[in-house]
Order: C-alpha cells, then sequence, then structure tokens
C-alpha cells in the first residue's frame, strides 16, 4: 500500500514539474517575459528586471493547432523590489501576442500595463 502510495504521489510530482518546465520554456512565456521586461512602467515600478519565472501551478495555457491562449502568473525580482505579473496572452497564426498585463505589488495598487 505505501509503495503504491509513493509512486503515485512520484509521478504526480514529475507531471506537475514536467507541466510546469513546458509552460515556462514555451514561445508564449518568452513573449510575456520579454514585454515585462522592456515595459517603462514595470521598471519604473521596480526597476530592471533580474529574474522573471512562473508561479507554481498558478498559469494555465491552452492551444489548438497555430492558436491558442495562456494567462501566466509571473514572480518579477528587479533591482528595486519584486512584484507579481499576471499576463494573458493570444496565439493567433503562430505568433504570440500579449492582450493583457497588470502587476501587483506588497502594499500598492495594481498597475494596468495593457
Amino acid at each position: 500500500m505505501k509503495k503504491k502510495l509513493l509512486i503515485t504521489v512520484s509521478l504526480l510530482v514529475a507531471f506537475f514539474a514536467g507541466f510546469h518546465f513546458f509552460i515556462g520554456n514555451s514561445e508564449g512565456f518568452e513573449v510575456a517575459s520579454n514585454f515585462l521586461r522592456s515595459n517603462s512602467e514595470v521598471a519604473k515600478q521596480i526597476g530592471n528586471i533580474s529574474s522573471a519565472s512562473l508561479a507554481p501551478l498558478a498559469s494555465d495555457i491552452k492551444i489548438y493547432g497555430s492558436e491558442g491562449k495562456a494567462t501566466y502568473h509571473i514572480k518579477l525580482v528587479g533591482s528595486e523590489g519584486e512584484a507579481k505579473a499576471i499576463v494573458t496572452a493570444n496565439k493567433t497564426n503562430e505568433k504570440w501576442t500579449v492582450e493583457k498585463a497588470h502587476i501587483i505589488q506588497k502594499e500598492k495598487d495594481m498597475v494596468v500595463l495593457k
């Protein structure tokens, strides 16, 4: 019984780790991350971004051939602070674009970027 439970838990961990790796290395995440890194309002709020990483188990991606939609929850670390970003991106004709984005900092109002 314990062996079955251990195998089941191990498979679940491997599945979620693989899914997280897939999303974090996707073209859509790269577009979202580059949008945040080049956004002047983000730089104003937290400085230059040194790290952009996916929040665990918080993102969603749906791809149907050359079309798709994704919502990324991204932890940002900047030279002057940290923030959480939520970015929605669309894939049309194989190309990802940012539809909307905002950042949230502790004890500050949400800043809409797009």
